[in-house]
């Protein structure tokens, strides 16, 4: 896994992809969080991302999110899976829908959705709850971005 330096936090990061069979963005080191995910956090982090181009709308997605910690900080990931391919997605088990916001799940990291390759049906996202801001993910010949397409196109 190739380790890279995010500049807002000088933590430490990589994003994995496990090839074309199953494709997943992760970063190295993040544990499951103990923090619960507030609401409040979630819409804040839906009206703040930017989808990757060729993935949809936010609402055109189940919206998993999950506590993690890396280096003492705290981060939210959330994981959005294209709401036809649902059947697809593995991982999903567990998971408990948050009242009074269609299409969002909670979880804990280590149980976030995976999917086989297939363009933008999961989106990952990362988002630092301390500093306020998206954990900018890098892809090897992209921009970094706060949104990342999970499966090989």
């Amino acid at each position: 896994m190739v380790m890279r330096k995010i500049g807002f936090a000088a933590l430490g990061f990589g994003v994995a992809f496990a090839g074309a069979v199953q494709a997943q963005v992760l970063i190295a080191g993040m544990a499951d969080g103990k923090d619960a995910v507030a609401l409040d956090a979630i819409k804040k982090i839906e009206d703040k991302v930017t989808m990757p181009d060729g993935a949809g709308k936010v609402a055109d997605y189940v919206r998993y999110y999950a506590p993690g910690e890396l280096a003492g900080r705290k981060l939210i990931a959330g994981v959005y899976v294209r709401k036809d391919k649902l059947a697809d997605a593995r991982g999903t088990e567990g998971a408990a829908p948050v009242a009074g916001a269609d299409g969002v799940v909670l979880t804990t990291y280590s149980k976030l959705p995976r999917m086989p390759a297939g363009g933008c049906d999961m989106v990952t996202t990362y988002y630092d709850t301390g500093l306020q801001r998206f954990f900018l993910l890098q892809e090897a010949g992209r921009d970094a971005a706060a949104a990342r397409c999970n499966a090989a196109r």
